[in-house]
């Protein structure tokens, strides 16, 4: 699945402009932005070290990379890197030439839950048949959605299809899903190595314990026995039966199943012996394991880790302590943070603690970012010793970090602790107080290349403040709405309108509808669109339906204008967008427009996607993303599935089969 959808994952992202090689399949790269150079935000080219410390200068001026702004010609528009040539695709594993510090990238893995969007479209939804976040009745998927699916898993005509329809088999999860369990399994027979890969993720996101010994034999190589596929079987495909395994254990309901999951995980990590990249994917996919905190039983030696999560946190900072060098390539510290996720608070403190004391003066760029990404989820009580200790370490990194990205981070952090529920259901006034104040100085005595990170950080706190009953307040609107108009650079306009937009202060829709009129790159004019749909400002819907058209040949930009619009009136942005895919007769653009009513999950596209699907004349690469799209319309929850994997995710460690430069990642599937 991962070469083919690389145009529809970037539709799904919505920042930089710039794109990598396409794949032989037509794909292109899934990291953030357009492949059209639509003059949006452009990271830095150098990925290295430089780009990621300190300015000197510590103010303003065109920065080296690092994620700050690009250099303005004297037009005041960003530079576009042009799309690179189709015809040298990179191979799978190729790690990453762009500048991953950018914050393009942190928005692309981690705006699920700020956005959650199929919560916020089902608030206002009229739609009939369909369960809480529009997904369609069980009915429509058994008998128009899910036909079109086997038989894009079946189709051996194209690869792409094939896995596409594959992993959107898995997300559904139901009706029918052991007819569905039996055409994940058939699709291990596939010559395809692509194909046989998203078989093994999909068989993890179906959910389905059955499936377990199966996914346990592909991890461990036992598997290769197996006279009809066993051949066929890859380091790859052992790393994707990793993440399976992970979703698996995630989505069980028997504590059992999950044990023995973590069991066969374990297994493969502390084999010092086996490939890295597998080791790495089963560490993140134990980051995904929810096992109960105690044994209730008592089964199994004390401590076990894989009989209750405190065994297994206390096992993997065991390792991080012993300074495992494949290991500590960041992604321990992260699998630690989200298992401590409702830990007793004395254990808790411990192990943070005992993170927080592994920090030095002369820690390497990988760990910093392992490490702020793991206190970010901390939910230690407001009067914690521990948690003050973090929140201080915090404050000076983020004024005066020597490592760019850790400050960046840790402005994050700041902002997830400050407006976190405390034991009262809501956030602390005092927290939320102090953080606002400390924005507001960051803002004077930062780095003028931290300032698109201020908007993420606001971003983080207006969307989490919401969700617990509280508001920002207008002061800190207020400094949003400046920085926007004068913060120097449209990476800072537009992750300041995310964060006015997430704050949901319809008082800022005529100021969001001034500036998108005024607006002069498709990439920003994008997110005010998702911005003012956000504030739900009702009067600006002529200008984003004008502006849904203007940006068609931008997917990212196309996107976020389709999002804003569709929380304005989700059945008005569904019949446009239906009418642009009738119409068009470019396939770039059937996969933007295709991949964005997959978003807005509107129950009333499916069946017409699907009876496109079937069309005759319709392209491999059109149904391709036609299946994808229904995929993600009929997925189950509330969050699209990669969102727990890349929430959080230390992205910059990287790892051929978590994320890469040919789309071959787990986090390129989007």
């Amino acid at each position: 699945m991962r070469a083919p959808l690389r145009p529809l994952a970037s539709l799904v992202l919505a920042t930089a402009a710039f794109a990598l090689p396409a794949t032989p399949h037509g794909g292109t790269f899934s990291g953030p932005g357009s492949s059209t150079g639509s003059g949006g935000p452009a990271p830095g080219s150098n990925p290295t070290a430089p780009a990621d410390t300190a300015p000197s200068s510590g103010g303003g001026g065109a920065t080296t990379g690092g994620g700050g702004s690009a250099p303005v010609t004297s037009g005041g528009t960003r530079p576009v890197t042009p799309p690179p040539s189709s015809s040298a695709p990179k191979s799978a594993g190729a790690k990453p030439s762009a500048d991953l510090t950018h914050w393009g990238f942190w928005w692309h893995f981690n705006k699920e839950p700020l956005l959650d969007l199929r919560a916020r479209l089902a608030r206002s939804s009229t739609a009939t048949g369909t369960d809480g976040f529009g997904r369609p009745s069980d009915e429509v998927i058994r008998e128009r959605v899910l036909p079109v699916l086997f038989g894009a898993a079946s189709d051996e005509t194209y690869d792409g299809l094939m896995s596409g329809g594959v992993i959107a088999l898995g997300r559904i999860q139901s009706p029918l899903s052991d007819k569905i369990a039996a055409a994940l399994h058939e699709s291990f027979g596939s010559s395809s190595g692509e194909v046989r890969e998203s078989a093994a993720l999909a068989l993890g996101l179906l959910g389905d314990h059955a499936a377990m010994q199966h996914l346990a034999e592909i991890l461990t190589g036992e598997a290769a026995k197996n006279k009809r596929w066993g051949h066929l079987l890859t380091d790859r495909m052992r790393a994707f039966a990793a993440y399976g395994l992970g979703y698996l254990a995630s989505r069980s309901p028997i504590q059992d199943a999950k044990r023995m999951a973590v069991l066969h995980l374990i297994d493969r990590l502390t084999d010092d012996d086996e490939n890295a990249d597998i080791r790495i994917a089963c560490l993140n996919a134990i980051g995904m394991a929810d096992l109960t905190w105690d044994d209730g039983m008592h089964l199994g030696a004390l401590n076990s880790p894989t009989r209750s999560r405190t065994g297994l946190v206390e096992y993997l900072l065991g390792l991080y302590l012993e300074g495992d060098a494949q290991l500590l390539e960041g992604h321990l510290p992260v699998a630690i943070g989200r298992l401590l996720h409702g830990a007793p608070v004395a254990f808790a403190e411990r192990v943070t603690g005992q993170l927080l004391d592994s920090w030095s003066p002369t820690i390497n760029h990988t760990n910093a970012v392992a490490l702020m990404l793991a206190f970010g989820e901390s939910d230690l009580p407001e009067d914690s010793e521990v948690l003050a200790r973090v929140r201080a370490h915090l404050t000076v990194t983020a004024l005066k970090g020597r490592i760019a990205i850790a400050r960046r981070l840790a402005l994050i952090d700041l902002a997830k602790l400050a407006s976190r529920p405390t034991a009262t259901g809501k956030p602390d006034k005092q927290a939320c107080a102090t953080f606002e104040a400390f924005l507001m100085r960051f803002r004077d005595a930062g780095h003028r290349t931290d300032r698109p990170w201020i908007g993420l950080a606001a971003a983080n706190y207006n969307a989490q403040l919401l969700r617990y009953g509280a508001n920002p307040s207008p002061a800190l609107l207020s400094m949003l709405r400046e920085l926007i108009e004068k913060g120097g650079s449209q990476d800072t306009a537009s992750t300041c309108a995310i964060a006015v937009g997430l704050s949901e202060d319809l008082a800022s829709g005529p100021f969001l509808l001034e500036r998108l009129r005024g607006a002069s790159s498709a990439s920003e004019r994008g997110f005010l669109c998702l911005a003012i749909g956000l504030v739900g400002y009702a009067e600006a819907k002529p200008d984003l339906e004008a502006t849904l058209d203007a940006v068609r040949f931008s997917p990212p930009d196309l996107e976020n204008t389709a999002i804003g619009l569709a929380l304005l009136d989700r059945s008005g942005a569904s019949v446009r967008l239906r009418k642009m895919l009738r119409e068009t007769t470019l396939t770039s653009i059937a996969g933007s427009v295709a991949g964005a009513l997959g978003r807005i999950t509107d129950a009333a596209a499916v069946p017409e996607m699907a009876r496109m699907y079937r069309a005759v004349g319709t392209s491999n690469l059109t149904r391709t993303y036609l299946a994808v799209s229904l995929g993600l319309a009929c997925e189950q929850g509330r969050l699209p599935w990669f969102a727990q994997l890349s929430s959080g995710v230390n992205y910059l460690a990287w790892s051929p089969t978590l994320y890469d430069t040919a789309g071959k990642g787990i986090l390129n599937l989007f």
